[in-house]
C-alpha cells in the first residue's frame, strides 16, 4: 500500500487527467509506485463524461488524484457493480465540509455531481487506465468557486463561495486542492488496506453517508441511459449497493449507470469533469 504522495500544480490548459497519465508514463514502471495529485486553477480544456467539455468559473479548481491499484483491489475496481463515482463524490463532499465547516447544504446528484441548493458546483470523473504495466485509478474533481458576475445562463450551476456568502470571502477554490486530495487518497488507502470482508463493510458505511446526502430523492426525474433511452419516475434514493432507484408505473427500477435530471427544471445538469 502506497505510503507517500505528492501534490503539484500545473499551469497548462489541458486536462489534469491527461497530464497525470503523461507524468506516470514518464516515470516508467517501478516496484512501489506512489500516488500523485495534480491541480490547476487555469484549466481551459477539461474533459467531462460522454465527450463533453467542462466549463470552469474564473475562480475554480481542477484536480486529479492518481492511485495505483494493488492486485487485491484491481478486480474489484474493474467491475461496474460498485458505484465508484458516487463514493468519490461523497468523499469530496466530506473533504469540502471538513475544510469549510459543516455546511449541511451540499448534496450528491447521482451519479457524480456536487449540488448546492439544487445547482451544480462540482463534478467528478472516475477513470481506470492501464499505465506502465499496471492499472491506475484517476479521480478527477472539478469545483467552481466564484463566477465573475453571474454564472452563464445556459449552465444550471453556481459557485461554491458565491452561494455560501461573504463569510468565506477569504477563501478560493485552490485552497481546497490539498484537503480534497488528502481525503480521496486517505479513503483509497483505507480501502486498499482492508480484507475483502472488511472492504464490504467499509463501502456500506461510505454509501450510508452518500444516502444521507442524496439530492434527488423524492423528485420527479428523468434517467438518461447510455443507449439513448429515457425513463421517467420518482427518485426513491440510492440502494445499499449505490444503484439509483426509480419508482415508475411499471414498478421500481434500478440503474447502476446513467444520468438523472429533475423534470421540473428547464435544463439538465451536466456531468463530470477532469
Amino acid at each position: 500500500m502506497p505510503s507517500m504522495w505528492t501534490l503539484d500544480e500545473t499551469h497548462l490548459p489541458n486536462s489534469t487527467q491527461d497530464q497525470v497519465a503523461a507524468r506516470l508514463t514518464e516515470r516508467g514502471p517501478c516496484e512501489e509506485p506512489q500516488p500523485l495529485a495534480l491541480f490547476s486553477t487555469c484549466q481551459s480544456s477539461g474533459r467531462g463524461s460522454h465527450g463533453r467539455s467542462w466549463e470552469l468559473a474564473p475562480d475554480s479548481l481542477a484536480l486529479t488524484c492518481a492511485w495505483p491499484l494493488t492486485d487485491g483491489l484491481t478486480q474489484m475496481a474493474l467491475t461496474e457493480q460498485t458505484p465508484w463515482p458516487v463514493h468519490f463524490t461523497g468523499v469530496a463532499l466530506a473533504a469540502i465540509e471538513g475544510e469549510l465547516g459543516a455546511l449541511g447544504r451540499l448534496q450528491i446528484k447521482w451519479p457524480n455531481d456536487l449540488w448546492l441548493d439544487r445547482q451544480k458546483v462540482g463534478g467528478l470523473l472516475v477513470e481506470r487506465r492501464r499505465l506502465v504495466g499496471r492499472w491506475w485509478w484517476l479521480i478527477g474533481v472539478g469545483l467552481n468557486g466564484r463566477w465573475a458576475g453571474r454564472c452563464p445562463p445556459h449552465l444550471s450551476a453556481t459557485g461554491l463561495f458565491d452561494s455560501l456568502g461573504s463569510g468565506l470571502s477569504g477563501h478560493s477554490a485552490r485552497d481546497l486542492a490539498r484537503p480534497i486530495a488528502s481525503e480521496i487518497l486517505r479513503w483509497l488507502a483505507d480501502l486498499s488496506g482492508r480484507t475483502a470482508e472488511q472492504r464490504d463493510l467499509f463501502l456500506r458505511q461510505s454509501m450510508a453517508f452518500c444516502l444521507q446526502r442524496d439530492g434527488l430523492k423524492g423528485h420527479e426525474v428523468e434517467v438518461c441511459l447510455a443507449d439513448g433511452r429515457r425513463v421517467s419516475g420518482r427518485a426513491d434514493g440510492l440502494a445499499d449497493n449505490g444503484a439509483f432507484c426509480l419508482s415508475t408505473v411499471k414498478g421500481t427500477l434500478r440503474f447502476q449507470m446513467g444520468e438523472a435530471r429533475i423534470l421540473q427544471s428547464s435544463q439538465s445538469v451536466n456531468g463530470e469533469m477532469a
